[in-house]
């Protein structure tokens, strides 16, 4: 009896010294990573044609510009906000004067006056609220639109490739989840599960993105000491669910 109950206790010491082994593992994990993390990327339209993208106005050219346009995404895994850093831009009204030969062979000139693009599409804000499992964002099209919605659940499928950013080992996923593919590469070596614009949803920081003329590629990662509160937005005005956006864009283009 005596053996019996030395070993009872001796066997409740052992798993009491491991669980409170595991405690402090995951205890330290979690300080490890509960600090915020401020990631940069920056966002790059895709132009296949190199050549085509000479011909156009070079206010124009301007929304091609590689590694130009920067956004910044602050997370703690609780609370995230993307948004762009300030644009330090002026898009000037450009005219052009392209010729077209006549059937005579002389020369029509006409004139082109281009405006470019209006830097408010550039600006855009995104936050997550992942205890409430919500998302809002704000984005400019022809004026600017608000949406409140579900985090999208994008059921991602993990690839067995890799690639190395910034120093950390990413994982490639992809989603078909709108109908066209999307690629994006995670890392697990930071356990938060969020990411730039309305990604999200895989167990670690997604710090690439990939679509078929798009691309979002992280370039600076900093993981911050300091306590930084990150703000709600104010919820005002008309705001859309995805949805109600989708058939509002759908009434639109009926129009035209």
């Amino acid at each position: 009896m005596t053996v019996q109950i030395n070993f009872r206790i001796f066997y409740c010491s052992k798993l009491k010294i491991m669980k409170n082994a595991i405690f402090l593992l995951l205890l330290f994990s979690l300080n490890c990573f509960s600090q915020t993390v401020e990631v940069k990327y920056f966002e790059n339209e895709i132009i296949s044609n190199h050549e085509q993208l000479k011909t156009l106005p070079k206010n124009i050219q301007i929304n091609y510009k590689p590694n130009f346009f920067s956004y910044k995404l602050i997370t703690n895994g609780v609370f995230s906000q993307y948004q762009n850093e300030k644009i330090n831009l002026k898009v000037e009204e450009e005219m052009s004067e392209p010729s077209d030969v006549t059937e005579s062979g002389g020369t029509l000139k006409t004139f082109v006056k281009s405006s470019g693009i209006d830097m408010r599409v550039k600006e855009k804000l995104f936050f997550k609220n992942f205890q409430k499992n919500k998302i809002y964002e704000e984005q400019f099209f022809d004026k600017k639109v608000k949406i409140s919605d579900d985090i999208i659940e994008w059921n991602w499928k993990i690839l067995d490739e890799t690639e190395i950013i910034l120093g950390y080992k990413c994982i490639k996923a992809t989603s078909d989840k709108f109908g066209s593919t999307i690629y994006v590469w995670f890392t697990d070596e930071i356990p938060i599960s969020d990411g730039p614009l309305k990604y999200s949803g895989l167990p670690g920081l997604i710090l690439k993105v990939k679509l078929k003329h798009y691309d979002i590629t992280a370039y600076n990662i900093n993981f911050k000491k300091e306590k930084i509160e990150i703000l709600p937005p104010v919820l005002n005005g008309k705001i859309f669910t995805y949805n109600e956006f989708i058939e509002e864009m759908n009434r639109r283009n009926k129009k035209l």
